[in-house]
């Protein structure tokens, strides 16, 4: 990783005729003059940065070739200034700190000690911000987030302009995004040192995420004016070149790389990254094994070929591959976590069906295979005929009761705000224990993140991630019209106030998200994209467009060539469409920004719809629940497809409940769960209105749906068996039957008897006999159950 130091500083330093010091070594290797920096290094050989001078020249030499025979070199510093009582200054502690990140790559535990040092240094010099910059550099290259973002915004407070600490941001930010409201560190670094090599090639690492591989190589080839053999603008020209299918070029650039990394797998591994980033998770395995034979010992190129191979369906090679990072690198949290987690779901059932392997936990299996199994199914069946493509493997979908399971599963670490993942023929899933009630759909995850595995496939992982996720989105709500989420005053205010990207840059509103809540709108918005590009061409239209991503094009041309749209004119005339299909919606609401104490930037609701809503809640606080009516129902004539809690929908159901009049209640809850895929007790409270209202036939389907969206309830499981039952509704009979017993109940016995009988019901005797001999076997006095299995006999023609 190249030193980096402001413009001015690298005048001022290389200028400077005085006695060499570590700021003139540093600038005279950020311009590539390596053999002067060696020799500033070795000038310091006496003064109080002499020590700093002789681990730095060993470093240099190992970047130049020599590899890991400078590690007894770098043993023998430590182990003698350890023997004299340990490092007595900053200078001192600063430079063993250096040796021992530098001996972690043969001998992991040093990197404990590097933590100690870099804490001595900052004890006797708290102002020693390159020592705490390379120190949150050491917290990211371990994938402790936490402590890098603390540690680096410490460099920051104290020196805004600080180059290692700026770029370390950057990088940070590319693998854990949060709103940055001080500003974007790549422009701050780019504005401190416009010639840094690792801030042009961040920037062209950004306009690869952003398709534009032309514009990301002349990027990076800024990056290569102070020094023309810098490394990583070459990498990031590689992989600029790879991504546009432009071999020769990324072979050319790779080989200069590999000119200032002798022995080293650097380009790899960030190769590898990349085009993971960019969904190519079998590039990222290739990448990772060519750069295992320049250098088989790199941790973290180990670490990443795992991960891929996790991704790509291979776990066995994935353990493989993870536990020899492991024992080279046993800090490394993304690695640490992925192994225990393997280790934990070692015993897990898979259940096969003709197109999936649905993995489960043994305690859940039997119950989730009820749903997930015949689901998968049906959207592999209504999805590859859609699209015109079928999965060429088996799919995976792994299914993780604990939701920080399933975030270590996706990206390594707990506290993933994502409820699903999908790496091709390899899905992640929540199950609904892994998140609060109500708070999500797994059924519509599943049917998202499958779309992803036929866009992903139908491109051979070359579609966009804003294409993928709109499509997904999309077909979320053709599959049932309350998943999905549609037009919320959330998009409206941030539509109108500017806050999102133009659908020709939305891909930005997902990779590089400006605020929280970016992400989330992009993907609502996205979908609609799609649903005016379908009415304009069909389905045939999303299929050509698909090819068009597979044959290597980009975003622009692809559009241009399907549907005649240039970006300019995507932009105005999804803004046109887009403004006609929610004029009412539009008129309700407006988004005014507000900047906050902190610089950030905030989108808050104005309009119709805030004051209808706002008297709604004033009126309901005082339980004055006849005056809330008025303003609700308003609300919900502004704004009719908002069902989320706090909508005009939820007041009515309140206040009319409150009234007695549970008529006007259900048809308030009808409209919510029409919209509203996630809203569990919704479905239930408008079951248990309309059996009141003596209406068994209406009370089934919202049952039904809260069965699916919850399927651990075994009360709700129960009520559903008895009313699907006393309907003749057998199959839906059956698999309530099937999950009470799935859920462990108390009475064992009458659970396969009631089983049985709705097995006899459709008409299925022998599993019927088989469902009341089981419960006979646990209650031999059972009469009914010894009625039941005479009668079985009788029709079976059983002796």
């Amino acid at each position: 990783m190249a030193m980096l130091l402001s413009g001015a500083a690298c005048s001022a330093a290389a200028a400077a005729q005085g006695a060499p010091t570590p700021a003139r070594a540093i600038a005279l290797e950020a311009s590539g003059q390596l053999a002067a920096a060696e020799d500033a290094w070795r000038a310091m050989s006496r003064g109080p940065d002499s020590l700093r001078g002789r681990v730095e020249r060993l470093r240099m030499t190992r970047v130049r070739g020599a590899g890991d025979a400078i590690m007894p070199d770098l043993e023998a510093i430590i182990a003698a200034v350890d023997a004299r009582g340990g490092p007595r200054t900053a200078s001192d502690a600063h430079a063993l700190a250096i040796a021992a990140r530098l001996l972690g790559r043969t001998n992991p535990a040093r990197f404990k000690d590097a933590l100690r040092f870099y804490d001595r240094a900052l004890a006797l010099d708290p102002a020693r911000l390159d020592a705490r910059a390379e120190l949150g550099e050491l917290f990211l290259e371990k994938f402790n987030f936490a402590d890098a973002r603390t540690t680096l915004a410490q460099v920051l407070q104290a020196n805004p302009r600080h180059p290692r600490a700026l770029a370390a941001m950057v990088r940070l930010d590319m693998v854990d995004p949060r709103p940055a409201p001080a500003g974007d560190p790549l422009q701050q670094l780019l504005a401190v040192d416009p010639s840094s090599a690792d801030g042009h090639s961040l920037a062209a690492r950004r306009l690869i995420d952003a398709e534009q591989y032309d514009a990301a190589g002349t990027e990076a080839r800024r990056g290569l004016v102070a020094d023309s053999t810098a490394p990583a603008p070459w990498i990031a020209i590689a992989a600029a070149r790879w991504l546009a299918n432009d071999s020769t070029g990324h072979r050319a650039a790779l080989q200069r790389a590999h000119q200032r990394l002798p022995g080293s797998a650097q380009a790899e591994v960030e190769l590898a990254e990349v085009s993971a980033r960019n969904r190519l998770y079998a590039d990222a395995v290739r990448f990772a094994r060519a750069g295992l034979t320049r250098d088989p010992r790199d941790a973290r190129l180990l670490a990443v070929l795992g991960i891929n191979l996790m991704r790509t369906g291979q776990p066995s090679d994935a353990r493989t591959a993870l536990e020899a990072s492991f024992a080279l690198d046993p800090y490394n949290v993304w690695v640490k976590n992925t192994l225990d987690l393997l280790d934990a779901y070692k015993d897990a059932r898979t259940i096969s069906t003709a197109h999936f392997d649905v993995v489960i936990e043994p305690r859940d299996a039997d119950l989730m295979a009820l749903y997930a199994a015949p689901l998968a199914e049906e959207a592999y069946a209504t999805l590859t005929a859609r699209y015109g493509y079928a999965p060429t493997e088996r799919v995976r979908v792994e299914f993780f009761r604990s939701h920080a399971d399933f975030s270590v599963r996706a990206v390594g670490l707990a506290g993933l705000g994502a409820l699903g993942v999908a790496f091709g023929n390899v899905l992640a899933i929540d199950e609904p224990p892994a998140r609060d009630r109500g708070e999500f759909n797994w059924a519509a995850v599943l049917w998202h993140e499958f779309t992803h595995t036929i866009t992903l496939g139908a491109t051979e992982n070359r579609v966009p991630r804003w294409v993928s996720e709109g499509l997904s989105v999309l077909e979320e709500r053709r599959a049932d019209r309350a998943w999905g989420g549609g037009v919320t005053p959330r998009l409206i205010a941030a539509y109108t106030a500017g806050r999102l990207q133009p659908v020709s840059r939305l891909n930005d509103g997902f990779v590089h998200p400006r605020y929280e809540e970016e992400v989330i709108l992009s993907y609502s918005l996205s979908a609609y994209v799609f649903e005016m590009l379908e009415v304009r061409k069909g389905v045939a239209g999303l299929r050509a467009m698909l090819a068009g991503f597979r044959a290597g094009g980009r975003t622009p041309q692809v559009l241009e060539q399907v549907y005649g749209l240039a970006p300019p004119a995507l932009d105005s005339t999804f803004d046109a469409w887009f403004r006609t299909k929610f004029a009412r919606e539009f008129a309700a609401v407006r988004g005014e920004t507000r900047t906050a104490p902190t610089g950030e930037v905030r989108t808050e609701l104005a309009g119709p719809l805030r004051e209808a809503l706002a008297a709604a809640a004033a009126a309901a606080e005082q339980r004055d629940w006849k005056q809330v009516i008025a303003p609700a129902q308003r609300a919900v004539t502004l704004f009719p497809s908002f069902t989320d809690p706090g909508s005009g929908h939820h007041f009515l159901v309140a206040a009319h409940t409150a009234l007695g009049d549970t008529l006007a209640a259900a048809r308030a809850l009808t409209a919510i769960t029409a919209g509203n895929g996630d809203a569990v007790d919704a479905y239930l409270q408008l079951a248990r209105f309309r059996l009141a209202a003596r209406d068994s036939t209406g009370a089934l389907a919202p049952l039904d749906v809260a069965s699916l969206i919850d399927p651990f309830d075994a009360t709700v499981q129960s009520q559903l068996g008895d009313l699907a039952a006393a309907q003749r509704q057998w199959p839906t009979a059956i698999r309530a039957r099937r999950a009470v017993l799935a859920l462990s109940p108390s009475d064992r016995a009458d659970a396969h008897f009631r089983l049985a009988q709705a097995l006899t019901g459709a008409g299925e005797l022998p599993a019927a006999r088989r469902e009341v001999l089981r419960s006979l076997d646990l209650a031999p006095g059972f009469e009914a159950a010894q009625d039941l299995l005479l009668s079985l006999r009788s029709a079976l023609k059983v002796p």
